[in-house]
């Protein structure tokens, strides 16, 4: 886990480096935690009392929380509700059905230094909202804020160097399959 200092200013949505078409989440409160944790599998061995004599690493589970402040309300409403296919809610609250695949539906999530903080851009090919995270807006007079946790998916990595730049070419990532390589995030110059 690792906290990044300073305010970061948050895009969502397009694949354009210069978040063309993105939606302007607003600042991050103080920076943002980039969290990630791995899954595994013991091999246990008899002659040991099934004590475990080696690990084999599943899959990693990478997520990224931070606290808007002063957000702009509708790229908030449409992070939120990332699951469903217009991106947009009835009045009724409605949603799509159970069953869909997440990596369709997430998004690049970008954020920027504020300050020129290192990193100055990490940017997230495929962010959503992460499962049973409760979103809480406050309907009050008081400050705005509003925090959040990302789940982020992996996007397979290209045959031979791969870099922000070369990340900024490619208008829609490939889903991970077989024994490729994974990107889960993207460290991008300052500017």
């Amino acid at each position: 886990m690792a906290i990044i200092a300073g305010a970061y200013f948050g895009y969502y949505g397009t694949y354009a480096v210069d978040n063309a078409g993105s939606l302007a989440l607003g600042n991050t409160r103080t920076g943002f935690r980039h969290s990630h944790n791995y899954s595994s599998r013991a091999i246990n061995f008899d002659a040991l009392g099934e004590a475990p004599v080696d690990v084999l690493m599943l899959g990693w589970t990478v997520t990224v929380d931070f606290v808007l402040q002063e957000y702009d309300a509708a790229a908030i409403e449409d992070l939120q509700w990332s699951q469903v296919a217009t991106n947009s809610v009835d009045p009724l609250g409605e949603t799509d059905q159970a069953g869909i695949a997440l990596w369709e539906r997430a998004k690049p999530l970008y954020l920027r230094s504020c300050t020129n903080t290192n990193p100055c851009v990490r940017v997230y090919p495929k962010a959503i909202l992460a499962p049973n995270f409760n979103i809480d807006v406050d309907f009050a007079h008081t400050e705005r804020a509003v925090a959040l946790r990302m789940l982020i998916l992996p996007i397979a990595r290209p045959v031979g160097t791969f870099d922000y730049e070369e990340y900024a070419a490619i208008n829609a990532p490939s889903r991970p399959v077989g024994c490729a390589n994974l990107v889960y995030w993207l460290d991008g110059p300052c500017a």
